[in-house]
């Protein structure tokens, strides 16, 4: 919680400094900008109240109730790099962000309905510290300039885009604690050590527009603009689930669903060729597919569909450096 006071701290004196900057150089005379073809982003993020989930149903049953769910937090300080390249009617970016804390903030949860006579019932739960193994987020974009097309303002500028973002989540949860409801009496039990090691995939083919209105142009605040971005784009996820407190016992899920993406923010110029980004963004993923147990010492190996689902909630705070040449 701290780090994440500290972040928006940052943000904050740097959104007031850049105000007080851009004030200030609106007085001065317009020049005339040189063509600054790159743009080379250092990125940031704090990812708060977010999480990747998966849960499966019962062999056996087609009732759409979960038999098992596990929630992993994500809640971590990323950092990685964005290079773009502008040309006159359209850019191309590539990006990488990854994880740079271990444990995360917020536990893993995991609950099983394990009787099969009451699937209301949540008869297991635990909850254990999660630490991220590594965190990968990869994509890049093309956007294609239409605002002249559209007879649109100058300080306006709207771009469709067509992109593609990869994630790979993965965890080992350790030290946790078991609590069996049922059937009674209740028993708490301590899970020393590592006891899951886990791993989300998701594709994404992405379909958006991003746009920004330079405010500059209407408000005096040279070099100030305001982003903003939405998308929507096709998922395809795998992940693979190894409980190491019950050998070689592995599932792996299969899915497929949607994504939404929305981006809130500022830019301020600092120099010719420097300027500040700070926002803030969200991106959902819902998936449904197949479950795969393996469990060789127990001769099992099976497939299902009932209610298998794999989604995430990912909120995140930014705070960029951008050098342009």
């Amino acid at each position: 919680m701290k780090l994440k006071k500290v972040f928006i701290s940052i943000e904050a004196f740097a959104l007031i400094l850049l105000f007080a900057c851009n004030a200030q150089a609106a007085e001065k005379e317009a020049v005339v900008e040189t063509v600054q073809n790159w743009e080379f982003k250092l990125d940031s993020k704090y990812f708060f109240a977010s999480q990747t989930t998966y849960e499966f149903g019962a062999p056996e049953s087609n009732d759409g109730k979960p038999l098992s769910r596990l929630e992993f937090p994500i809640n971590n300080l990323w950092m990685g790099a964005e290079l773009r390249r502008n040309f006159s009617r359209y850019s191309v970016g590539v990006r990488a962000i990854s994880s740079v804390m271990r444990n995360t903030r917020g536990r893993m949860k995991d609950s099983d309905w394990e009787d099969s006579d009451n699937r209301e019932i949540r008869t297991t739960f635990s909850t254990s510290s999660n630490r991220m193994e590594y965190g990968l987020i990869a994509g890049g974009d093309i956007d294609f300039k239409i605002s002249d097309r559209l007879n649109l303002p100058p300080s306006l500028d709207v771009r469709p885009l067509i992109g593609f973002q990869w994630q790979r989540l993965a965890f080992m949860t350790h030290d946790g604690t078991q609590y069996n409801y049922w059937p009674p009496p209740e028993i708490d039990t301590h899970l020393p050590g590592n006891t899951l090691q886990f791993r989300q995939d998701y594709w994404q083919y992405i379909l958006g527009l991003r746009g920004s209105w330079d405010m500059g142009r209407s408000l005096k605040l040279r070099g100030l603009k305001l982003l903003a971005e939405v998308n929507g784009s096709y998922v395809t996820g795998f992940n693979k689930d190894h409980h190491l407190l019950r050998g070689d016992r592995f599932s792996f899920d299969t899915t497929s669903g949607w994504g939404a993406y929305v981006s809130l923010g500022a830019q301020a110029q600092l120099t010719k060729n420097t300027a500040l980004e700070t926002g803030i963004d969200y991106q959902a993923i819902r998936t449904i597919g197949k479950h795969h147990l393996v469990d060789k010492s127990a001769d099992i190996d099976e497939t299902w569909s009932d209610a298998v689902k794999a989604w995430s909630d990912q909120i995140g705070i930014k705070l960029n450096f951008i050098y342009k040449f």
